[in-house]
């Protein structure tokens, strides 16, 4: 059977237009789509989950913040208004609109630091999305081969007669539905068969109005992730973290009175765990730390192999790693943060909390690079550190060869695309500038602030600054 049944909501005649409202920060933008106006944005500034928050939020790169009780103003269009309510501010449309209304605030970022916030609005007529049906072998049952960003399941029961028949909930609304089979209109008796006859595999297009079933429609949100069962691991496309399904098939790491080797695999670290010695990565590693749980250790040795740390959703698990002969950490190919706490330290002359490392990509939760007597990170030739949220420090002491916060062997990059970074070495230079080359990443609005006495702070370029900011 080759029947391709298509859904399609639309406005029109049956329903009130909606429009896609897009914000937009310098190349950054978000669309609300299918929004009925007039709509009001609002901020919400006792839970900062409001729909505004969330804008600026994604917008600015943000994990926490909180809108002030100060009133944004907007200019651009008399459809769009500002003003505040209860502390909290509020954007609202009235209507659509030609060209770009602008609006500016201000908002408390994380560390509840407020900035200026401006954000471009444009408004566009909802254009519906059509998704293709697919059966299974049954043919009577029908998916979606893509699934809508609401994450929905839609099954569709087709009878095989050569009729049509509306579903209980759709018969009562079918007034609002319209059923072509090719050029063909299908019309609907009252008990919901269709008046005349389908020959099976000619295309069709379902119509309605977004509000009821139709030809036997089911929607079902999917079951949503346990959070004790899940981790929250960095989504390139959503450009988030997402809360992901831990593996049936998991090594829960253990006590242990002397080093260990991981081969490739998933290990999930539940409570408090010590290893009294190093770990010495033999593969591909990811490492699950839950909530509440602290993994301790004195070395990691990544053999040029690669390491994933993740958390779930409070992002409270923790490694701590402290050497007091030796880095920390040494020769991990690539290290990425997605939503835990890492503590890497060493008191050891010219060595610190990450040596030798590829690259480094910090998404979410928080990275602390010290070297009690030498530099927090040092990267391979050509190595990076890339920043897309949470939070990088890294601290280094004294004013040896290697004392540097961040230090290479040879050309390398640090690039700030959301998150927050802090650099220092109050001995001699927070970065080995001559080396290390430190860029904003796409869609960045934050500052990159150079300072000798930690209390004033520039964004001209300093080559010899002792401390170095970004996003603060």
């Amino acid at each position: 059977m080759t029947l391709a049944l298509l859904l399609t909501a639309v406005g029109g005649a049956w329903a009130q237009d909606t429009y896609n409202v897009t914000f937009k920060v310098n190349d950054k933008t978000v669309t609300k789509e299918n929004v009925t106006l007039p709509h009001t944005f609002k901020c919400d500034i006792f839970t900062e989950e409001g729909e505004l928050d969330h804008i600026i939020k994604e917008l600015y790169g943000l994990s926490k913040g909180c809108c002030t009780n100060e009133a944004p103003t907007s200019s651009g269009s008399e459809k769009v208004t500002c003003g505040i309510e209860d502390d909290s501010q509020f954007i609202t449309i009235s209507a659509p609109f030609e060209g770009t209304a602008t609006v500016n605030g201000i908002y408390d970022g994380e560390n509840y630091q407020g900035f200026y916030y401006s954000l471009e609005i444009t408004c566009a007529v909802h254009e519906p999305t059509e998704w293709s049906l697919t059966p299974d072998e049954t043919g009577k049952t029908w998916t979606l081969a893509k699934m809508p960003a609401s994450n929905i399941e839609l099954q569709v029961e087709y009878y095989a007669e050569s009729n049509l028949f509306l579903s209980k909930d759709a018969l009562a609304d079918k007034t609002n539905i319209a059923v072509t089979a090719g050029e063909l209109g299908v019309q609907f008796g009252n008990d919901g068969k269709s008046a005349n006859t389908i020959t099976e595999g000619t295309p069709m297009t379902v119509k309605y109005n977004g509000t009821k079933k139709v030809i036997g429609v089911t929607v079902e949100k999917k079951a949503a992730v346990d959070p004790a069962k899940a981790y929250m691991k960095w989504d390139a496309d959503q450009k988030k973290l997402v809360a992901t399904e831990i593996p049936t098939e998991v090594t829960t790491v253990e006590n242990a009175d002397a080093g260990v080797e991981w081969s490739a695999g998933t290990y999930v670290v539940e409570g408090q765990v010590t290893i009294n010695g190093s770990i010495t990565l033999n593969g591909k590693v990811d490492l699950i730390i839950k909530d509440g749980a602290t993994l301790t250790a004195k070395q990691i040795i990544g053999k040029t192999n690669y390491l994933s740390i993740y958390g779930q959703a409070q992002m409270t698990g923790e490694l701590v790693v402290d050497n007091s002969g030796d880095d920390a950490t040494t020769s991990i190919k690539t290290l990425e943060v997605h939503s835990a706490k890492v503590t890497a330290t060493s008191s050891k002359k010219d060595r610190g909390g990450f040596y030798y490392t590829g690259t480094i990509n910090v998404y979410g939760g928080s990275v602390d690079a010290t070297g009690a007597n030498g530099y927090g990170i040092s990267l391979r030739p050509d190595g990076s550190v890339n920043i897309y949220g949470g939070e990088v420090k890294a601290v280094g002491k004294g004013n040896g060869n290697y004392g540097y916060g961040i230090t290479a062997s040879s050309s390398a990059t640090v690039t700030v695309n959301g998150g927050k970074l802090w650099a220092e070495n109050a001995d001699k230079k927070a970065i080995n500038t001559s080396l290390i080359t430190l860029k904003k990443g796409d869609g960045f609005t934050g500052k990159i602030e150079y300072s000798s006495d930690k209390s004033t702070w520039s964004e001209t370029v300093d080559a010899d600054a002792k401390y170095v900011r970004a996003g603060y």
